[in-house]
């Protein structure tokens, strides 16, 4: 996996949910180039959290352009 590429941002953010759902509960991984702005910043959140479903992710900036996506759970999967 490359630099993000905001242009596509629907196929990436799949391939990282694919990367996100076979991590265990506490591990992580950085994604680079998806900017040091707010703007840029949340529009890679929103797309990662409609692509994981049922994993609870926590995407925190880093320094230098990169964020760190952490699996900190898992959405039930039983319906009511």
């Amino acid at each position: 996996m490359g630099k993000f590429s905001p242009t596509k941002l629907h196929g990436d953010c799949e391939e990282i949910a694919d990367r996100v759902h076979r991590l265990r509960i506490g591990q992580h991984f950085d994604v680079p180039g998806v900017g040091t702005d707010e703007r840029s910043r949340n529009r890679f959140r929103s797309g990662l959290y409609a692509a994981v479903r049922l994993d609870k992710v926590s995407v925190r900036g880093q320094p230098d352009g990169s964020v760190r996506v952490t699996k900190v759970g898992e959405w039930s999967s039983v319906l009511a």
